[in-house]
């Protein structure tokens, strides 16, 4: 059985987290662990974390990492990934809600294939209060496509068109364990695409 990692990356979503974590806790994959990186929030993101993993049932799967100031979304993922201990790394932010069989559906894609290095999903979009404002972020992805990078193209052409939602997504650990640390990036999802093609 394949593990999996949610990098769940947290700041300032007070309004949000406790849902966003519970959802990650209550995954249905039966080998996950949650990283919870707090960026050095200063809203009540912390206590709220804290107050979750104590009191609910699947709170063992999480493992906090230690505060520190305010770094970015990049060394903040940098941190968690190193600490990471699956063979699956998900990304999940404190104000998203996973569908329970999230983890599940995508180490089943990466098991039926070991090409396959990032995966991606729908999402639906949805407000402050929880409802779904639209359904698909993209109306005309495809079900399933596979994308293999040709290597010899560049630039946004090296995508070869493949549809990347970095919310969504999933990626083999061994794009973080081949490869340095990320340095001058915005966040995660761009150079992770890279590597995977």
């Amino acid at each position: 059985m394949t593990k999996a990692s949610i990098i769940f990356l947290s700041y300032q979503h007070e309004q949000f987290i406790a849902e966003a974590l519970v959802s990650a806790l209550e995954q249905d994959h039966p080998d996950v662990e949650v990283i919870v990186a707090d960026d050095g929030s200063t809203d009540r993101s912390k206590a709220i974390i804290q107050e979750i993993i104590r009191t609910h049932p699947r709170g063992y799967r999480a493992k906090i990492l230690p505060d520190a100031p305010n770094m970015g979304i990049v060394t903040n993922w940098n941190r968690s990934v190193a600490v990471a201990t699956g063979d699956v790394l998900v990304v999940m932010a404190s104000d998203d809600i996973a569908t329970p069989d999230r983890v599940s559906k995508a180490v089943c894609i990466f098991d039926s294939d070991p090409e396959v290095m990032a995966v991606f999903s729908q999402v639906s979009l949805i407000d402050a209060e929880g409802r779904v404002f639209m359904e698909s972020f993209e109306k005309h992805r495809p079900s399933y496509a596979k994308f293999v990078g040709a290597g010899n193209v560049a630039g946004i052409h090296f995508w070869q068109g493949a549809p990347v939602l970095g919310a969504c997504g999933c990626y083999r650990a061994v794009l973080a364990r081949n490869f340095p640390p990320l340095v001058e990036a915005l966040s995660e999802d761009q150079p992770y695409v890279y590597r995977a093609l």
